[in-house]
């Protein structure tokens, strides 16, 4: 996977431009793309076709500024000779992690900054963009962290995590999700109904065989003290526990069928 929680230097026609957290990085058309980042120049498209020497395809992509999206092919999903970029986030600058319910918003500055986009696009030549799906219309909430994939004819998205909770149970999970979404188009979407696995984000993911594999990913979770501290003292130090440690398979012909 490219790009995940590593720094890139990619040389281009005017220098290196740094990027970190989350690049998107994929092979489409015979060549390596990189598209995008959390920060850095976060709306630009980059093609090399040895990983020495590189094009800037665009500068300013038409899709808000993103990073945050996990999943095969480098978070980048390849349908109907198309990339996709589908939903992913943006933290901004004092961005945090742990968060507590919604009505906190107002109480937690460091929040105001961060995006979770539940739009979609695609591009066959990394310089015309469709946007699918508009933010704010999807079915699926906003969310990044999350991964995404191309399989047996559809896109997947699946779980993630929303920074802010919900749901009075999502306190101290950062908004964690299990679900499971799929579609042919980009832009009609339907629910895969009773995943069975716990809310997570930041999983590892691949397609192998016909089928979905997910394994561990990031379930921060915080005791109710830890909670009413981190409302306190914004830059408290949480203690937290990280899991899980599972691995799931989804057989993409038993989706379709069922």
């Amino acid at each position: 996977m490219l790009g995940r929680r590593r720094r890139q230097l990619v040389p281009g026609d005017d220098g290196a431009v740094e990027r970190q957290a989350h690049a998107r990085g994929v092979v489409h058309d015979g060549q390596i793309w990189i598209v995008g980042a959390e920060n850095g120049t976060p709306d630009d498209v980059w093609k090399s076709k040895d990983g020495v020497s590189w094009e800037l395809v665009t500068d300013d992509a038409p899709w808000t500024p993103r990073g945050m999206i996990t999943g095969a092919n480098g978070g980048l999903p390849v349908l109907d000779d198309r990339m996709w970029i589908i939903g992913g986030g943006y933290i901004g600058t004092g961005g945090t992690l742990l968060s507590s319910l919604r009505c906190d918003l107002e109480e937690q500055p460091r929040l105001k900054t961060r995006t979770f986009e539940n739009d979609v696009w695609s591009s066959a030549d990394g310089r015309e963009w469709t946007c699918h799906l508009e933010a704010g219309v999807a079915p699926w909430p906003g969310r990044s962290y999350h991964d995404t994939a191309a399989g047996d004819g559809k896109l997947w998205v699946l779980g993630g995590q929303r920074g802010v909770a919900d749901h009075p149970d999502e306190v101290g999970t950062d908004g964690n999700r299990n679900d499971v979404w799929y579609s042919a188009d980009g832009r009609n979407w339907e629910e895969l109904p009773e995943t069975p696995w716990s809310r997570r984000h930041a999983c590892g993911f691949g397609i192998h065989h016909g089928a979905l594999f997910l394994a561990g990913g990031n379930a921060i979770t915080m005791s109710a003290e830890q909670v009413e501290l981190s409302r306190c003292d914004y830059f408290h130090r949480v203690e937290s526990a990280w899991l899980p440690g599972d691995v799931w398979r989804l057989d993409l012909v038993a989706a379709d069928s069922g």
